[in-house]
């Protein structure tokens, strides 16, 4: 069974690759590699990276507070990755479609909890 830091690593990845995706979605994503390079990333980049890398670590912390684990085969119904995968595919569609940030936050909060249930799937 991971550990709590398990999940904060993997959730800090997740919040890294759900903030690419918006990027992504939202056409911005050459202008901040570029800005990487140059080394002139903006502060409201960086605010947006820590939000989301928070909201993504809360996400895979959530899992565990719902259902504590009291073994390794504590799989509850806030531990299926299916039922979080079509929510998280449905977002994805949403964010598609929406220039929303709310969109934006909730599909980082979604890619922490999946995070979680794949590091637990991989126990």
């Amino acid at each position: 069974m991971p550990s709590r830091p398990a999940h904060d690593i993997v959730g800090i990845a997740a919040g890294l690759i759900a903030w690419l995706v918006i990027l992504y979605f939202r056409g911005g994503i050459g202008r901040v590699i570029e800005a990487f390079r140059a080394i002139d990333i903006v502060f409201p980049d960086i605010l947006q990276i820590i939000v989301f890398i928070g909201l993504s670590v809360m996400g895979s912390r959530l899992p565990d507070h719902i259902e504590p684990p009291v073994s390794s085969k504590h799989r509850g119904p806030f531990h299926n990755l299916l039922f979080f995968a079509i929510i998280t595919i449905l977002l994805l569609y949403w964010v598609e479609g929406h220039t929303s940030q709310l969109y934006d936050l909730a599909l980082a909060f979604a890619f922490g909890y999946d995070s979680h249930l794949a590091l637990d799937a991989l126990a």
